[in-house]
């Protein structure tokens, strides 16, 4: 069995998602530290210029904190420019309108969640069911919730058979038989700036490709 180890992602792309329906399990590293250099809590969009990075905002008293302990950062108005950013960039797309009131509706709920891991968690489940995933692919087995966790991880990076994120730092010393996925491979599709720029997230192939993001979903197996 081909098992993917992960760390969360709140903006999941479609490097994340290739792994993801590649393996039979998709299993969540929310043991490891919050690390604020880490893409768990951003995610990169399109616009005119290049591209953009919208946050969660982890509690910066949280640095080092396992990930399923870590906190969002309440005492500003992270949601305004996050929203701001999205709709700017994102009105003109042929799917904004017609995804628009629920993702923003989604973002209305956590934005009052204090833990990070149960806002990356709900965020995942909705874009899974925007783009029309399989629930089976999504990520639901959490290295937190295992009843010995620290074995599990230990037979992950010992496996032959383990697929890890993308760039990994945090596992491919750990197994020189990891699988490897090269992100190079990844299919393209029409963003509407013109040209297209690789590794944004989700998002940006749901507002561009809505419905038929399946045909490109359907590449990445």
């Amino acid at each position: 069995m081909k098992t993917a180890i992960l760390l969360p992602s709140a903006f999941p792309d479609l490097s994340y998602l290739q792994r993801c329906l590649s393996s039979d399990q998709t299993v969540i590293d929310d043991l490891s530290a919050y690390n604020r250099k880490s893409s768990v809590h951003r995610g990169k969009i399109r616009t005119p210029q290049g591209v953009h990075w919208i946050y969660l905002p982890v509690h910066t008293d949280d640095r080092k904190m396992p990930l399923h302990q870590a906190r969002l950062d309440l005492s500003t108005d992270w949601l305004t420019p996050l929203w701001r950013a999205i709709e700017y960039n994102y009105r003109n797309s042929i799917y904004f309108e017609h995804y628009e009131p629920e993702i923003r509706a989604d973002f209305d709920l956590i934005s009052t969640s204090q833990n990070y891991t149960d806002a990356t968690r709900y965020l995942n489940q909705k874009l899974w069911s925007y783009l029309e995933l399989p629930e089976s692919t999504l990520p639901t087995n959490y290295l937190s919730q295992e009843s010995d966790p620290e074995k599990r991880l230990t037979q992950l990076l010992s496996s032959e058979n383990t697929v890890f994120e993308a760039n990994s730092k945090n596992y491919q010393s750990y197994s020189r038989s990891a699988i490897s996925l090269p992100d190079e491979n990844l299919p393209p599709y029409r963003q509407h700036f013109g040209g297209f720029e690789p590794g944004c997230c989700l998002l940006d192939l749901l507002f561009e490709e809505g419905p038929e993001s399946w045909r490109i979903i359907e590449k990445l197996h």
